[in-house]
């Protein structure tokens, strides 16, 4: 079962009306400002996502920590 159906009726239900090869993408909030919908990653740890380059900017004082212990493991 597609990780994108809590259930198998969901699933055929989709299937049904023909969304069966629809690619479930899952919805990540900001690193930055928490808004849903964010699909910029960090090109570096590839582990942050970001509305835009201004929230990635924004946060990049905070996630450099974290970002540079990623990218070197």
């Amino acid at each position: 079962m597609d990780a994108a159906f809590d259930n198998e009726f969901d699933r055929r239900l989709f299937a049904d009306l023909g969304f069966d090869n629809v690619k479930y993408v899952p919805v990540s909030p900001c690193s930055n400002c928490g808004n849903d919908g964010a699909t910029a990653k960090c090109t570096r740890c590839r582990s942050a996502v970001y509305c835009n380059r201004e929230c990635q900017g924004a946060n990049w004082k905070t996630h450099k920590a974290s970002c540079v212990a990623v990218a070197d493991a």
